[in-house]
């Protein structure tokens, strides 16, 4: 699956928040830690000359409330700072609960997405993303590095790390008409936490997304 399903991903799973439902507290469990292995990539997943790259490149993670998607309105919220290099580390999902939790948002279905199902409709959910960038000194800002960043497990499959306050279960699927590729949902969350979701290919143009069974190494891959 190359950089063009990240980017079907991307703007298919666009949901956005709303405010108003209460939070059921319910113990958390789904992923608690993660290990993630840098690495920088051009458009055809070939590895960038290291020469060519910053010194310390540095990635932070942050919130997308109320998202499972990117969304060109989102107020995205640090969740922890800067692990920078190139060697592989680990990020404590325990930490994050408290935030996620406090943050979350229900979300609203766009006319694009309205063949998806969230029960209960008032779910609370947030997406972590990751960005990479050099970090500024002095009077200069940092900039970032790269298209995007993302994770992907290593057998070369997109992966999503969401948050969700409650059980719930996420099906349907978008419909065909409105995208070029049709994504179907197949989510079961058996209780409060951080899972990981996989997009599987099952054909041209068509997609699955669905709860992955526990991980405990990612790739983080920035594309230039």
């Amino acid at each position: 699956m190359r950089f063009a399903n990240g980017c079907i991903l991307s703007i298919a799973l666009t949901l956005a928040g709303c405010a108003g439902s209460a939070h059921v507290a319910v113990p958390h469990q789904g992923i608690r830690s993660l290990q993630l292995q840098p690495l920088f990539e051009d458009g055809n997943r070939d590895p960038i000359n290291r020469s060519l790259l910053p010194d310390r490149p540095t990635l932070e993670f942050r919130l997308n409330a109320g998202s499972l998607g990117w969304s060109k309105d989102w107020n995205p919220i640090e969740l922890q700072g800067a692990f920078a290099g190139y060697d592989t580390f680990t990020i404590n999902l325990d930490a994050w609960v408290p935030v996620a939790s406090a943050r979350a948002l229900p979300p609203t279905k766009s006319r694009a997405l309205q063949g998806m199902r969230v029960s209960p409709a008032d779910t609370r959910i947030a997406r972590v993303y990751p960005s990479a960038y050099v970090p500024g000194s002095g009077r200069l800002s940092g900039r970032q590095l790269g298209k995007r960043s993302y994770l992907r497990n290593e057998d070369g499959t997109d992966m999503l790390l969401a948050f969700f306050d409650r059980p719930c279960r996420v099906d349907g699927a978008i419909d065909p008409e409105t995208r070029a590729s049709r994504i179907d949902f197949d989510i079961d969350i058996p209780a409060a936490g951080f899972y990981l979701l996989s997009l599987r290919e099952e054909s041209p143009h068509k997609y699955r997304l669905v709860t992955q069974e526990q991980l405990h190494k990612l790739e983080v891959p920035t594309s230039f």
